[in-house]
């Protein structure tokens, strides 16, 4: 006889070394299962990356696609982290756990202080770097409750126990402790005690080669930029932006490339900002000739926003059919794009478009505009694409009714 049964999917994560954990993990689920409860019309089937489907990508993501299709997770951590996965991420079982956890903060923070309890007199150095691992994610996770104070305490430990470690993982925690108490004072508005931070990154580790410190600095540089985006501090942030690109221009690595186009962009900026439109048009264009055969959608993001701040700049010297040429080109370049990033500059470059016609008394053109976002997002359930096209309908509609009228009257 025929009868339902719901199955839930269990990812089961480790790092390395826990294989005997692994196979006890899925034996206790397998018998679980079959004795208690397949006759209750549920199954549990255990997932990990033994089970990912080898294909065309970097392993860690396939295994974090299935790790999102699973309803539950369960994390075995013993005496390391895990093995580095090349995507900013530590480890492979960091990427898992920021996957899994959810937003569920408070629980972690939980999780964080009691490794920090258990180990915090070990002078083993893989036991020193779990400690530094956990107050570092416990920092993260305050700020995600907006308790910047507290994250930056939990910073300030990090910095305090690890600051004159000689470890390259142990400097690397230290820099990336820096580096977001530098973020969490901008978010209290602290710029002057965020740039003193973002300055204490760069001599500490201005000279390091590692491409991890390397990216901190340049990071850093960045944060101190956007510190200094402020009247009256322009040409200070210019100059500190420009300090990434001389540094950093010629690397190849993606993590610097990426830094170098934020600095160009927020140049450009930055330089419009001061009224400085052509040295803002040359900014962005330099930008585009960077990086706009590259295939990273960080990068593609970079150049298809370089654009419209061209198109701005554009505006503000009164040029405007070659502020409609240059949104036209954002728009052939990433018009076929399916990653949201760039839909959504692309919905961007559209609302110019329509903006611009509209103030030029071309009706007609701006309907049409209208009509193309519409058709291209109407059905996106992106909340800022979707806000995007319900402020493009009602613009239609105000737009047809006034061209009728004025038809009507011809």
């Amino acid at each position: 006889m025929a009868r339902s049964i719901t199955q839930y999917r269990v990812f089961i994560a480790t790092p390395g070394g826990l294989d005997d954990e692994r196979n006890a993990f899925r034996k206790t689920l397998e018998t679980y299962t079959a004795s208690d409860a397949e006759p209750r019309g549920v199954t549990f089937h255990p997932v990990g990356w033994e089970e990912t489907i080898g294909g065309v990508g970097r392993p860690q993501e396939l295994i974090n696609e299935d790790l999102r299709q699973c309803d539950y997770a369960i994390f075995l951590w013993h005496d390391r982290w895990g093995s580095p996965t090349g995507n900013g991420a530590t480890v492979g079982t960091e990427e898992e756990w920021n996957l899994a956890k959810l937003g569920r903060s408070e629980e972690a923070i939980a999780v964080y202080d009691d490794v920090v309890a258990r180990f915090d007199a070990a002078s083993e150095f893989a036991v020193r770097e779990q400690v530094a691992e956990a107050l570092f994610f416990k920092g993260l996770a305050l700020g995600k409750l907006g308790w910047n104070e507290e994250e930056i305490a939990v910073y300030d430990d990090v910095i305090d126990r690890f600051g004159a470690a000689s470890e390259l993982a142990l400097r690397e925690q230290v820099a990336k402790a820096l580096f977001f108490k530098g973020l969490a004072l901008g978010q209290l508005n602290r710029r002057e005690d965020a740039i003193a931070v973002y300055d204490d990154v760069i001599a500490r580790f201005g000279a390091a080669s590692e491409l991890d410190l390397r990216e901190k600095v340049a990071r850093a540089l960045v944060g101190k930029g956007l510190a200094l985006s402020v009247p009256g501090r322009r040409e200070d942030e210019i100059a500190v932006l420009d300090e990434v690109i001389a540094r950093f221009g010629a690397a190849s690595e993606l993590a610097l490339r990426e830094q170098v186009a934020e600095a160009l962009f927020f140049k450009g900026l930055a330089l419009g900002q001061l009224d400085r439109s052509e040295d803002a048009i040359a900014v962005c264009d330099e930008l585009m000739a960077r990086f706009g055969a590259a295939s990273e959608l960080t990068l593609r993001v970079k150049v298809a926003e370089a654009f419209i701040v061209k198109g701005i700049a554009l505006g503000q010297l009164g040029r405007n059919e070659e502020q409609i040429a240059v949104h036209d080109e954002l728009i052939a370049r990433f018009g076929a794009a399916s990653e949201l990033a760039l839909r959504k500059k692309i919905a961007e470059a559209l609302d110019f478009k329509r903006g611009l016609l509209g103030a030029l008394g071309r009706s007609e053109e701006e309907i049409s505009v209208l009509n193309e976002l519409i058709a291209r997002f109407g059905k996106d359930e992106d909340p800022a694409l979707k806000a995007i096209v319900r402020k493009a309908k009602k613009r239609r509609a105000l737009r047809m009714k006034a061209h009728g009228s004025k038809t009507e009257s011809q």
